[in-house]
């Protein structure tokens, strides 16, 4: 029983090994850049399911955590469910990207961006616009009563003329 010879290969891994390395960075580098963005990033089946979620999306929707690995649903408005649903449907079957602005909870919208992610799956990132939308309607506000201003001044001035006319004629006459 002793042994007569060893028969063997030797393989240089180094660049395996450089790689996977390389790899490992690169994944870090890019969970660290998703998981700092602030909306909610989700990937979502045509059929409802939610299959991940990014930590922004607790930030944006409410009881995001319990969505994972089930339906859309519950805490989730259904009207709300439904039309992204419909989006991702459009998006998954046109393989083009989708952009709608839904009402999440009055007064509270939100911006849905749909990209087909393979299959029957699109990734779904949502922000809250309400802000935004809330100074548009300040805005809008604020230029009715400008110009509403302008009209009063106009019409002030419309009725001035003829009185000062009325006033001038009478002090000559007097």
């Amino acid at each position: 029983g002793a042994v007569a010879y060893y028969e063997g290969a030797i393989i240089d891994i180094t660049a395996l090994m450089t790689a996977e390395s390389s790899l490992a960075r690169t994944e870090e580098r890019h969970r660290t850049l998703v998981e700092a963005i602030p909306d909610a990033m989700l990937r979502v089946r045509v059929d409802g399911l939610c299959i991940d979620a990014t930590p922004g999306t607790l930030g944006v929707l409410p009881g995001a955590a319990a969505l994972v690995g089930r339906p859309l649903g519950a805490p989730l408005p259904p009207a709300f469910v439904d039309a992204l649903l419909r989006g991702v449907r459009s998006c998954v079957e046109g393989s083009e990207p989708t952009m709608l602005e839904l009402e999440l909870e009055s007064p509270r919208w939100l911006e849905v961006r749909l990209a087909p992610a393979g299959g029957d799956v699109a990734l779904a990132l949502l922000r809250d616009v309400t802000p935004a939308r809330q100074l548009r309607a300040k805005l809008f506000r604020s230029e009715r009563l400008a110009s509403v201003g302008m009209l009063a001044a106009g019409v002030a001035h419309d009725v001035n003329n003829p009185l000062a006319y009325l006033t001038a004629n009478v002090e000559i006459a007097l």
